[in-house]
């Protein structure tokens, strides 16, 4: 319960204005995390690792969620561990398209939607 309720606050920060799709492609970088070696093994540890999503530092500055915001991110966290929806992606970084971050280059782009870029790479 805890890794659900983690993945849809990290959904709800990250993605609320997201399509469907860039909901999936933010909660599958998590879970692809969780899988590479680079990483800590679980949902919560690869979350709360150091300085790898902003929200938990700008909460701050974050608006105050719906209960739409909620329901969606839920469900589509729901749908991924359940194996209801199947996200065919091998993603494991990806940033809002105003920012650059240093270590884009050094990562294979994946694909853009909406607003947030996806690479795949090592740590």
């Amino acid at each position: 319960w805890d890794d659900c309720k983690l993945l849809a606050e990290l959904i709800v920060y990250e993605a609320r204005s997201e399509p469907l799709e860039g909901k999936r492609l933010v909660a599958k970088t998590v879970l692809n995390r969780v899988e590479h070696p680079s990483w800590p093994d679980t949902i919560k540890e690869v979350i709360y690792e150091p300085k790898q999503f902003s929200y938990l530092e700008d909460m701050h500055k974050q608006r105050t969620p719906t209960e739409q915001d909620w329901i969606e991110a839920s469900s589509v966290v729901f749908n991924i561990l359940h194996g209801y929806v199947e996200v065919d992606s091998e993603v494991t970084f990806y940033h809002e398209q105003s920012i650059k971050p240093f270590w884009a280059e050094q990562k294979e782009l994946v694909t853009q939607v909406n607003r947030h870029i996806f690479y795949t790479g090592g740590k």
